[in-house]
């Protein structure tokens, strides 16, 4: 069923986005329709402003009748003739409204994101813990599934996602993929799944539990581990990936960490002067000396060891 506003269509305004390049749609109540291209909102003047019954309609068919009730409901979905979206139901002063992320349902080629050989190197790793990490927004998700994506291309491997909501799909080609879904407990669960399951590459998105992080430690033994970590920087990834468990236990996971760590890839986006927003990348490699400074609890420290990614 297409999916139409009353004197509107969604799908226009979806294909409008990947015409444009844009990587968000608002559609809020009582304003005309917007995009976010290059990181700047552009609102579309020819469009009219839509009403909470007009909002109402168009989501009816493919969002779960409960989420308009709530403050926020996050679910991605596949729109016909669009491809995959992210979809956050919200409720403002003025009504319902809607955001739909773009995300890719292509091929993503890391190279494209103009990574470094040595960062594309971590995907080559035998075993081992690899963290991607940035603030909230700065596109995460994209960098772990270029790297998922760079590894099913370049090896022949079992890998295991595990996503809250699988927002990029991946084909199996060389290495064969599995994606699975896992909120809250479930995670760890989808983790010790995948251990049981000899995966040889295991990537998540994004890790919150402290049982979480200790069966990603144990897996990185034996299995490449990637996972996505909210910090600013790849000093505090280690340092919030280490505070995930109890304060009695943080020296012996910073020892184990020492030598389970491969490297972390820090994101963070720049604007750029009438050009929108550039992504800016540290590297963090497990070098003898970053290894010392893991293991005496010198985080501060790793800034010196800090390489462009």
């Amino acid at each position: 069923m297409p999916l139409t506003l009353i004197g509107l269509d969604l799908s226009r305004l979806l294909r409008l986005c990947a015409v444009e390049g844009a990587s968000t749609l608002y559609l809020m109540s009582h304003a005309r329709p917007a995009l976010r291209v290059r990181g700047d909102i552009r609102i579309l003047q020819d469009e009219r402003a839509m009403s909470p019954r007009d909002i109402d309609e168009a989501l009816i068919d493919f969002i779960p009748t409960d989420a308009l009730d709530s403050a926020a409901t996050t679910f991605a979905c596949d729109i016909h003739g669009v491809g995959r979206v992210t979809c956050r139901a919200l409720q403002d002063h003025r009504g319902p409204g809607v955001i739909f992320a773009m995300t890719p349902t292509s091929v993503l080629v890391a190279t494209r994101l103009d990574l470094s050989p040595t960062a594309l190197g971590l995907c080559d790793e035998p075993d081992g813990l690899v963290l991607v990490t940035g603030a909230r927004g700065a596109g995460k998700s994209t960098l772990l599934a270029a790297l998922v994506e760079h590894a099913m291309q370049n090896r022949r491997d079992f890998i295991v996602t595990i996503d809250e909501g699988i927002l990029v799909v991946h084909e199996s080609s060389r290495s064969l993929v599995s994606q699975r879904e896992a909120t809250g407990e479930g995670q760890a669960a989808a983790i010790h799944a995948a251990m049981d399951e000899s995966a040889d590459i295991v990537a998540v998105d994004e890790l919150r539990t402290e049982e979480a992080a200790r069966l990603a430690l144990r897996a990185a033994s034996s299995q490449l581990v990637l996972c996505a970590l909210r910090a600013a920087d790849a000093p505090s990834a280690v340092d919030a990936f280490v505070k995930l468990f109890p304060a009695e236990e943080r020296a012996h996971v910073r020892e184990t960490l020492a030598h389970a760590l491969r490297g972390v890839i820090a994101q963070r986006l720049v604007r750029r002067n009438g050009e929108g927003r550039k992504a800016v990348r540290d590297l963090l490699l497990n070098t003898p000396a970053a290894s010392a400074m893991i293991a005496a609890g010198s985080l501060p420290d790793l800034s010196s060891a800090l390489e462009s990614a």
